[in-house]
């Protein structure tokens, strides 16, 4: 048999929209008389792209086809790196198209599919291998020549060695930069995860308030519906009152006449009341008066603050004594109005 090499299998059942993924290396899919069909198939000069519809024919399972050929084994995981890079691809691209994984789609025997074409084809791939052992003659007498330029490639290598390694260098000064990058990123995404959880805190409070008012729903309706009773009560109570001042409105300059025949029937009585006030109470007593009030303001300080109440003066002019004259001679004797 070739070099053992890793296929990259998809199991697929597009009725319910199915797949896995699994790799196989090929010394365990091609064993006994089908190993033939992957000896002639397996060639470096055949590229991996013909490689594989090659070996699909060689299957008649329509729910199982090689995706692609890997020349990483698959002994003991060290080489699954490799190989995840080529399944992650395709598994992305099949769950972009609507399908999903099933680990239980994998379970394949190989059963090849003996036609007249695939018998063709593997006539011509051994014509064309016979073709090629006659080319690797040719091969032998390059040899020498190949040599002397692999001697100057290798003092070549040792020259870009030695920049690889200061390149290295400087790369792993970077690389310890990118470290700290990371570890300050990853602080801040710690720290978002943070508020992610608080944010969720609130979340859950805010949810249960709303199902604490989803349930009392029907209580907050009954409020607004005796609300909107209550207000429509109160609507046709202001328009009642509205109605009242309006009414009240209109007699308002009727009031204002009667009240100002009132003012001047006041005015008439106030002058004949000082004009018989006046007839009574001599000069010499509106004076005394005058004295006393000065003396009264004096004496309750704390009272009156020094300043005449104005009801004192218009009482001693109503009695006859000229204003002006009350005014000058509080002033005199340091009284405020």
């Amino acid at each position: 048999m070739g070099t053992v090499k890793t296929l990259l299998c998809l199991f697929k059942d597009d009725e319910k929209k199915e797949f896995c993924l699994r790799n196989r290396n090929t010394d365990y899919l091609f064993t006994g008389i089908n190993k033939k069909y992957f000896d002639l198939v397996d060639s470096d000069e055949i590229c991996i792209a013909e490689e594989v519809v090659r070996l699909n024919k060689c299957f008649k399972n329509n729910n199982f086809s090689i995706i692609t050929i890997l020349d990483a084994k698959n002994h003991y995981n060290r080489d699954q790196k490799q190989i995840n890079l080529f399944k992650n691809q395709y598994i992305d691209e099949l769950k972009l198209k609507g399908y999903t994984w099933n680990e239980d789609l994998d379970e394949f025997k190989v059963e090849y599919n003996d036609t007249q074409e695939n018998r063709e084809i593997l006539e011509a791939i051994e014509n064309y291998r016979t073709l090629a052992t006659l080319y690797q003659e040719k091969i032998i007498k390059v040899e020498k020549i190949f040599n002397d330029k692999y001697k100057k490639l290798e003092e070549d290598y040792n020259n870009k060695e030695t920049e690889f390694n200061i390149k290295i260098e400087k790369l792993n000064s970077r690389y310890n930069s990118f470290n700290i990058e990371c570890s300050e990123i990853n602080d801040r995404i710690n720290k978002g995860l943070r508020i992610i959880d608080d944010l969720n805190v609130k979340y859950n409070r805010l949810d249960n308030d709303c199902k604490y008012l989803e349930r009392n729903k029907e209580t907050l309706e009954k409020y607004v519906n005796d609300y909107k009773t209550v207000n429509k009560s109160l609507t046709d109570e202001c328009e009642s009152i509205n109605k009242t001042i309006s009414e009240l409105l209109k007699n308002k300059e009727s009031l204002n006449n009667d009240i100002q025949l009132l003012e001047s029937r006041k005015n008439i009585i106030v002058a004949d009341i000082n004009k018989s006030i006046s007839s009574f109470v001599g000069k010499e007593e509106l004076n005394q008066k005058l004295d006393m009030l000065i003396e009264m303001i004096r004496c309750n300080k704390n009272y009156y603050n020094d300043k005449c109440p104005l009801y004192e003066i218009e009482h001693l002019v109503n009695l006859g004594m000229e204003k002006n004259f009350i005014i000058n001679k509080l002033e005199s004797n340091g009284i405020k109005i």
